[in-house]
């Protein structure tokens, strides 16, 4: 994505969900696996298996592929090539560790309540639940960057919009103000050393709300007319950097609406 500048961050992301099967399932979501960055379940071990470095998708696979498999953890040593995914009966209690990712197969949701990755922990306590399908865009697509999460929605009914959400756990070294801008001087290098007066005609900024009405994130949106391509950033506002929301799109107001409908399917608790 052409606009988005943010620094690594230390988190593993598990965002595929397995489907339901079954007439009498159809009335409800798809049963998934919860997200537990840095987080060991040992024991109640069914197996294990070598996967790809970071490859948490493949892990929830094997375990949602196993009738008796309630919970996994993906475990990546520092200095291996692999990592490696046991697969368990029973979720057992979950304790820190850093080269882990756990997830814990959950019930199956009523029909109408929204499909979700999560929770994933943030650093004040609370959690945040990421959509997996936000009308009008693909089903969200979960990449595990090594140091990083990446999940992104291609929303082309939304001028193409790509929109992508980066979490970073823990937070980053950096206000959210900061990070903020430094994506206004990526889109316009002299931004800073404008007016305030201009710098706020060249590009809005404003609060934006979760679908629960809480106002949870400072955005800004940045209309490029020569290159006929718009952006649309937004920041959980919390002391630190942690989670950032991006898009670009042909124009700005379809990059705005793309976040837009992200947002109001993302929740905090």
């Amino acid at each position: 994505m052409r606009s988005i500048q943010i620094v690594a961050v230390a988190a593993f992301m598990l965002f595929g969900m397995a489907a339901a099967t079954g007439a009498s399932q159809a009335s409800q979501q798809p049963r998934g696996f919860s997200l537990e960055p840095g987080m060991d379940r040992p024991g109640n071990d069914l197996g294990s298996v070598a996967v790809s470095r970071g490859d948490v998708a493949a892990c929830e696979a094997i375990c949602a592929a196993n009738s008796q498999c309630n919970a996994y953890t993906l475990y990546s040593p520092a200095n291996d090539s692999a990592s490696y995914c046991w697969y368990k009966h029973t979720a057992g209690v979950a304790h820190p560790a850093l080269e882990s990712v756990s997830g814990v197969r959950q019930a199956a949701q009523p029909g109408g309540v929204p499909e979700t990755a999560g929770p994933i922990p943030l650093a004040d306590g609370r959690a945040l639940y990421v959509p997996v399908n936000v009308t009008g865009c693909s089903r969200a697509v979960g990449e595990n960057l090594g140091s990083g999460v990446r999940i992104t929605y291609n929303c082309a009914s939304m001028g193409n919009a790509v929109v992508e959400v980066l979490i970073a756990l823990p937070p980053l070294a950096q206000s959210p103000q900061a990070v903020l801008e430094e994506h206004a001087v990526g889109w316009q290098p002299n931004f800073m050393s404008l007016p305030a007066s201009q710098r706020a005609e060249l590009i809005q900024v404003e609060t934006r709300q979760l679908a629960s009405g809480t106002a949870a994130f400072r955005c800004m949106t940045y209309d490029n007319v020569a290159n006929l391509n718009g952006s649309s950033h937004c920041i959980l506002d919390t002391p630190m950097a942690e989670v950032v929301i991006a898009c670009d799109a042909n124009m700005a107001r379809d990059a705005h609406a793309a976040v837009t409908a992200v947002l109001r399917r993302m929740s905090l608790s």
